[in-house]
């Protein structure tokens, strides 16, 4: 896999493999299996305008924190109580995916510890920068982002929150992630946890 071969002078023995599901899930399966490292996934959900869903003005992170796009939020006079409902709904999401996975008490030891994030790609790079900043929260010792193809505005942007960026294809036009996979089919629940389950039986034996 051209993505590990890039990531592999970063592995230290401190490493852990978190993915946003579910795309990333898939990458990083292998990846997690590969260097027999923990893995855990990052469950971010983006809150998206009244009038386009497609705007995003803030993302909610695995433990309710409302990471808030202010420039749009200002800019579009988006009312307080709208947010807040929308917080709550996606909350009550995300505790719903954990649930389904397997994950609620189970993420791996964040602080302290060298992490590697994954997904299949970055677009706007919106919800990827909600995790990073959560993250931060940890004090981990490094954060390098590895994703196979991105934006390289969105990229640029994530520079802020990452130590390290791997991403071995940077398209002058980027356009969208799944137009450059041979196949990006749709990820089920079940592929998602039955790629958690591999992972955590190898590192039980």
């Amino acid at each position: 896999m051209i993505l590990a071969s890039h990531l592999t002078p970063h592995i230290t023995g401190d490493s852990v493999i978190l993915s946003l599901p579910r795309g990333g899930t898939i990458v990083a399966g292998e990846i997690a299996q590969l260097f027999d490292l923990p893995h855990g996934l990052i469950i971010v959900r983006k809150i998206g305008a009244p009038f386009d869903p497609e705007i995003a003005i803030g993302a909610v992170t695995p433990d309710g924190q409302f990471i808030a796009n202010d420039k749009y939020i200002e800019a579009l006079a988006i009312p307080q109580d709208y947010i807040e409902k929308q917080i709550a709904l996606e909350y009550r999401e995300i505790r719903c995916r954990l649930s389904l996975f397997q994950q609620n008490d189970t993420l791996p030891e964040l602080r302290d510890k060298s992490l590697i994030v994954i997904d299949d790609g970055i677009a706007t790079g919106y919800t990827m920068e909600a995790a990073l900043r959560w993250l931060k929260t940890f004090n981990p010792h490094q954060i390098c982002l590895a994703v196979p193809v991105g934006s390289r505005e969105a990229l640029n942007r994530l520079s802020f929150w990452a130590d390290h960026i791997i991403c071995p294809y940077i398209p002058d036009y980027f356009t969208a992630v799944g137009h450059y996979y041979h196949d990006f089919e749709p990820v089920s629940d079940a592929a998602v946890q039955a790629i958690l389950s591999s992972v955590h039986s190898t590192k039980s034996r």
